[in-house]
């Protein structure tokens, strides 16, 4: 009987000797060689631990040659002992008539090792090309077994090789040759980084439904694009019935099924609500996180659904959806929707300004006023924190206007405000066509080509959205340009509408008119109209289809030098006004340095933008052949144009505009640039302007603030005299109390009340000790830059004050 096979009990050699250097725990002896004891049998064993498998061997040759062929397949995966079936396949402590029923055929071993030999030393010649597609699934695979992690796991590296394995199982690789693979695509960034972040998302994807599918093991399982490739092992076993291609949903997908329910009780609820009379929609966190822009991408799909599924699509019905996604979205956000009430929405309310902690404890006991004080303190400084974040403009203003606050009692009623600006916005004139210039005007814009026909594009709408400011208030609506931004299925629609509006303008709805104009007081009595500047809130919609016609026509005055360049007020890449005080501060003081006659008219309009007429607003468009559609598109628009004042707690009754520009809106600068530049045309071609350096200086302009230079008194009163009856033609109207006059003669103001006597319409001069407000900027002769910086230094050591008494120390205003 022979002995038990293996290496204690044997007289064994290793053909593979140990390393001195090598840690014994990570070492042991691969094939041990041994005798058999039987004296009948002359042949030999190989005897391998790792498999506990006797390969017996009748002579030297093929001993070598198994040894070699076992080790060759060790290296590639092929495995004769463990893992592997051989026939009748023994344990090694087994007995010696065990041993005999495991012995190999000599001829079928050696031609099944010569095979596999051949084979794989083939493949190791054969270098791997490397796919895009191959480095992807790497990243995958390595992402999918760490879990999503920077950190590895335990056992990563087999972990990695066997998840490849399951998309390329004949690929000759093993688990370090991937490792290797995984360093070199993120050293060599064979795989960007924006395709790795998509990787990475899909991977948390796959994770996170497998975490909450798991425990739903016959729950039924979404389609999505995400392949089963990628998951888990134990999810599969976990899964049974689930088909091969079956895919997972993403975050996304989950979120549908939240917030569609709430979407459509939105549908239900605001469906019958005007819109003015509808809740305003609450800002999002100034830092938006993840969830928050799954939220969007979830109402951004429920909208292009519900679009999709529409039978009319107009464009207040796409108002509507876009206002109920944003609500879902606010309501998922846990952001609170204060509630209009639309019965009362006319009538005053009494709010009251106390916060309610202070109406409570003061409720309580009097012992306990002194608390008030600390608590309303900390309140004051949390919601200036907070103002400053949200709007740091209006903070500001804010504290410049510190108990200078306009009451209730102080603000003009109702029936005054109704009354007065009805007088102006609806009072529909007609300006003068047969004034004298204008067959000047018409020859002038001969040579001016005709502007082509437009068709407004999605990367018009997407570029023009973009541009936007967030949470700039929106109109009747509420719908701030945030959501136009973040709800992209809807941009393909808007840029429909927008061309039918322009192919046919009797499509355009009443909605898209229709504004809410707050008064803001500038100065004076606060009890009379005329003190307050009408500032309109515009739907976002209108003012995003206004900004695209407007790059559309600022684009052909450009190209056809139409704007004189003494005009600053809506040129884009200059610098405005600060380019207008340049050069009048250049002219005057060459005119008192070299001790030159200088004559100087400031001439302010009183209500500018409100009193131009309709009709020449039009008409100044066809003189430089704006584009015919375009013409009738704005003509419809200001037909529909109706408005509510509000101030404080007073709302009037709609007034139309039949007169004037909407002040709020960005084409409404351009346009009315175009209507008073006939005016520049006029001047330029009077010799009576200041000479200086060959150049003929008449006047500047910034919007609707003109000064006009001449060389003379004399000849400034003749160049009055034409803006005076221009303005008349034009139906506009000079703010005399804000018009001044200023002659230099010999570089030294002079005054002379005699000739103020002859002038038509009269106008006041200025002494030399007289300051008068240009552009924002204090200025007689020369502009006094010292007490100018004292004044700026004054006004922000103010601010600065009062910043710093409102700073919580323990909690400073985070300075943007």
């Amino acid at each position: 009987m022979s002995q038990q096979p293996g290496p204690s009990n044997l007289n064994h050699y290793d053909l593979r000797h140990r390393p001195q250097n090598r840690d014994s725990r990570y070492w042991r002896p691969r094939y041990t060689i041994s005798s058999s004891s039987d004296m009948s049998s002359s042949s030999e064993s190989i005897y391998d631990p790792s498999d506990g498998v006797n390969v017996e061997c009748t002579n030297v040759a093929e001993m070598n040659n198994t040894v070699r062929s076992r080790r060759v397949n060790d290296r590639h995966g092929v495995h004769l002992g463990r893992g592997c079936t051989l026939p009748t396949q023994q344990s090694p402590s087994n007995s010696q008539n065990n041993i005999g029923s495991t012995q190999i055929s000599e001829n079928s071993l050696l031609s099944q090792n010569r095979d596999v030999t051949d084979s794989t030393s083939n493949q190791r010649r054969q270098r791997i090309k490397w796919t895009q597609e191959m480095n992807e699934h790497v990243m995958r695979c390595y992402f999918l077994v760490n879990h999503n992690q920077d950190s590895n796991v335990y056992g990563w590296r087999n972990k990695l090789f066997t998840e490849f394995m399951k998309k390329y199982p004949n690929l000759n690789v093993n688990e370090g040759n991937l490792a290797d693979r995984k360093y070199q695509i993120v050293k060599k960034k064979y795989v960007n980084e924006l395709t790795l972040d998509k990787i990475r998302r899909e991977v948390g994807n796959i994770i996170h439904t497998h975490e909450n599918y798991q425990s739903n093991e016959n729950e039924s399982m979404t389609v999505d694009n995400v392949q089963c490739d990628g998951i888990p092992d134990d999810t599969i076993e976990n899964n049974q019935n689930v088909e091969p291609n079956i895919t997972i949903p993403t975050y996304e997908m989950l979120y549908i099924d939240q917030m569609r329910p709430m979407f459509e009780y939105n549908i239900e609820t605001y469906s019958n609500t005007l819109p003015e009379y509808r809740p305003k929609i609450p800002c999002l966190p100034r830092r938006l996180n993840k969830k928050h822009y799954q939220y969007l991408n979830v109402a951004n799909e429920l909208i292009s659904q519900r679009m999709m599924e529409a039978t009319h699509k107009t464009l207040p019905y796409l108002l509507f959806i876009v206002y109920c996604a944003a609500i879902t979205v606010i309501q998922n956000c846990g952001i609170k929707i204060t509630e209009g009430n639309p019965s009362r929405r006319s009538e005053p309310r009494n709010r009251s300004n106390e916060p309610t902690w202070k109406i409570n404890i003061t409720k309580r006991i009097k012992l306990l006023r002194k608390d008030i004080g600390k608590y309303h303190e900390t309140n004051k400084r949390k919601e200036d924190n907070k103002a400053f974040m949200k709007n740091e403009k209006k903070f500001y203003e804010n504290l410049s206007t510190k108990g200078h606050s306009i009451q209730s009692k102080e603000i003009p009623d109702k029936d005054n405000i109704e009354q007065y600006w009805s007088s102006i916005w609806s009072n529909n004139i007609c300006h003068n066509q047969n004034a004298p210039w204008f067959n000047l005007i018409k020859k002038q814009a001969e040579n001016i080509n005709p502007m082509p026909d437009i068709h407004i594009t999605l990367d018009d709408v997407t570029s023009t959205i973009k541009r936007t400011i967030n949470w700039k208030s929106g109109g009747i609506d509420h719908i701030q340009n945030f959501w136009w931004k973040y709800f992209p299925s809807t941009h393909i629609y808007l840029m429909q509408f927008f061309n039918e509006f322009i192919e046919n303008p009797d499509t355009i709805p009443e909605i898209l008119t229709k504004g809410k104009t707050v008064l803001v007081f500038k100065k004076g009595d606060p009890k009379q109209s005329q003190n307050y500047r009408p500032i309109t809130c515009l739907l976002t919609i209108y003012k995003i289809f206004t900004s695209i016609i407007k790059s559309k026509v600022y684009q052909h005055v450009i190209d056809n030098n139409i704007l004189a360049w003494e005009q600053k007020g809506c040129i884009s890449k200059s610098f405005g006004s600060k380019e207008q005080i340049v050069i009048d501060s250049f002219v005057v003081n060459q005119a008192r340095i070299k001790k030159r006659n200088l004559s100087n008219c400031y001439i302010d309009y009183a209500k500018a933008y409100d009193s131009i007429p309709h009709s020449w607003l039009l008409e100044v468009l066809k003189i430089y052949k704006i584009n015919d559609n375009i013409i009738n598109t704005l003509a419809k628009l200001m037909t529909n144009w109706k408005t509510k004042i509000h101030l404080n707690d007073i709302v009037t009754d709609e007034i139309l505009f039949k007169r004037g520009l909407y002040q709020g809106d960005s084409y409404s600068s351009l346009w009315f640039c175009l209507s008073i530049n006939p005016l520049s045309t006029i001047l330029n071609t009077m010799s009576t302007g200041y000479k200086l350096d060959g150049m003929n200086f008449t006047h500047l302009l910034y919007m609707d603030d003109l000064k006009l230079f001449a060389s003379s008194a004399i000849n400034l009163q003749k160049m009055i005299n034409i803006v005076h009856d221009f303005s008349t033609d034009i139906q506009m109207s000079f703010g005399l109390d804000k018009c001044k006059i200023i002659n230099m003669i010999k570089g030294k103001v002079h005054v002379d009340q005699s000739e103020q006597m002859h002038q038509s319409p009269k106008i006041d001069q200025m002494e030399d000790t007289e300051i008068y407000r240009y552009l924002g900027i204090n200025q007689n002769i020369k502009i006094d830059h010292t007490k100018l910086k004292d004044d700026f230094m004054e006004i922000y050591n103010k601010r600065l004050e009062t910043v710093l008494k409102r700073i919580e120390f323990n909690q400073p205003i985070e300075l943007s």
